[in-house]
């Protein structure tokens, strides 16, 4: 098993095939004082408001408890270490739970969308990668089994663990990140999946302006979808086409107003904030310092940031997403090593 200091130095660097020229690198993104401030305050919050059974939230479950390890883990904690690793212990033991409970698949009484399938394929192929327990190798190939076969003939993946009814980009660049996660960590994952994920993507792009669609072109051109669609063609190893380059145009334009608020707030600087680390220094010094001053100052008191959706999304949802935005300059996870 590889160490966390060997993950925190080169996770993502085979994220590209050999032929590739290498991505623009990021020189430096520094750490404001403020922002690791209320990551500590933010992390103590979240390990506060963890259930007996080792989950987060109310609802979503499954979905609450892979992002609080992923807020950890963006920070260096350790499952089984240090100052939070029985919180991270008692987490991954639900989500095995839950994978056990289902044949592999990721749900909660609450839930069984792929979204949380997704998520929780994502926190326990990090959390292979750095805690001393084997057996979640076989937990994480057997989720991503699932997702290969759920997968659509043209690349999309929707809402349930089968090909088969709605699907769309939010669903999508889970399915990506999940994969490239359990990638990284040994788990084999064909080429071509990821390859029909890129053009399944340039299809739902308005091929002017650069925007990413919901389910096909121009339904839905929010800034989330943006954020999505240009960090499908990242991960997925489309660094040089001009479907990437016009996506990163549009992202570039986003307005200024976006940054305190907008739809789907948490999740939308989530995607984008890798997508602008990904593509370099330009792009996530433009980022990266708007976000992370709005987030410093929408934290309560409490170290959280409140939830939403009428009680259904727990603070620890929205806490443990702005930890991971805030802790992009920690480069501990895939998601922030390029």
């Amino acid at each position: 098993m590889r160490s966390a200091l060997t993950l925190a130095l080169c996770l993502m660097l085979q994220l590209l095939p050999a032929s590739q020229p290498p991505a623009e690198r990021v020189s430096t993104l520094d750490l404001p004082p403020k922002a690791e401030l209320a990551i500590n305050r933010g992390l103590a919050y979240v390990a506060r408001v963890q259930n007996k059974d080792g989950s987060w939230g109310n609802k979503y479950q499954v979905t609450h408890t892979a992002m609080a390890l992923l807020a950890f883990m963006v920070q260096g904690h350790v499952p089984g270490e240090g100052t939070y690793g029985r919180s991270m212990d008692r987490g991954i033991d639900y989500l095995v739970s839950r994978s056990r409970a289902h044949n592999g698949y990721f749900a909660d009484p609450s839930s069984a969308t792929m979204y949380q399938h997704c998520y929780a394929t994502m926190a326990l192929a990090e959390a292979w990668g750095q805690a001393k327990r084997p057996e979640l190798r076989p937990v994480v190939k057997q989720a991503v089994d699932i997702l290969l076969r759920s997968q659509y003939k043209d690349g999309r993946w929707g809402y349930e663990p089968k090909p088969k009814g709605h699907g769309d980009t939010s669903v999508t660049v889970c399915a990506v990140q999940a994969l490239v996660s359990a990638k990284e960590a040994g788990i084999f994952v064909p080429d071509e999946v990821l390859e029909k994920a890129i053009k399944f993507t340039h299809k739902v792009q308005d091929p002017i302006e650069g925007h990413f669609g919901y389910t096909r072109r121009n339904d839905d051109e929010s800034t989330y979808r943006t954020g999505a669609g240009n960090l499908i063609l990242m991960l997925s190893g489309d660094r040089n086409s001009p479907q990437l380059q016009r996506g990163l145009h549009a992202l570039r334009d986003t307005p200024d107003k976006e940054f305190s608020k907008t739809r789907h707030y948490f999740m939308t600087h989530f995607y984008c904030v890798q997508a602008c680390y990904q593509a370099g220094d330009k792009d996530i010094q433009h980022w990266y310092p708007k976000i992370a001053q709005h987030l410093v100052g929408k934290q309560k008191q409490d170290g959280s940031w409140g939830g939403s959706d009428g009680g259904k999304i727990h603070p620890s949802f929205n806490t443990s997403v702005a930890i991971l935005i805030l802790g992009v300059p920690y480069r501990f996870l895939p998601i922030y090593q390029r």
